[in-house]
């Protein structure tokens, strides 16, 4: 199992909306920001693309979901300050041969991450970055993490390397 865990883009700041911050949308960086994601995975054979409700969440994998043809699935178990339990159980919802891509908040991806590679956080050094429109690309096979790597931008930090 492939899982690309990604911190939504840059959606200006929480503090100057004046609207429900459910609502917030990317800025013109956060718009950069999803269309570079899009072409690190457009080539790739993701099985489904999950995203917190949240409409920046959403619009970070709106250009993914247009170049491989696939529909972004709304997931509350991705929404911000959500349970550890959720987040296991999104994990365990997956299917050992798939590709996912998702796309939760700052306080959520690096639990994410941490559950997925489990005793390899020590390899990673904590506590993780997790910069917005950041991506942890991680394989899983049979239990044992096979490979991960952290793209902030156009630098990229390989972990473990199958």
């Amino acid at each position: 199992m492939r899982v690309v865990i990604v911190r939504h883009a840059k959606a200006g700041k929480r503090s100057s909306w004046e609207h429900e911050d459910f609502d917030r949308p990317l800025d013109q960086t956060g718009i950069k920001q999803a269309r570079e994601i899009a072409e690190l995975f457009k080539n790739c054979a993701v099985t489904a693309l999950f995203s917190s409700p949240y409409k920046r969440c959403v619009e970070t994998l709106d250009p993914l979901g247009s170049a491989l043809g696939l529909e972004v699935k709304l997931d509350d178990r991705l929404v911000e300050n959500t349970t550890f339990v959720a987040l296991q159980s999104f994990l365990l919802s997956l299917d050992e041969n798939g590709f996912y891509v998702a796309c939760t908040h700052g306080n959520v991806a690096p639990e994410l991450v941490e559950i997925l590679i489990g005793s390899k956080i020590e390899r990673v050094g904590a506590p993780l970055r997790c910069a917005k429109g950041s991506v942890w690309d991680i394989e899983v096979v049979k239990g044992r993490v096979e490979a991960i790597s952290y793209q902030e931008n156009s630098s990229k930090t390989v972990y473990i390397e199958h």
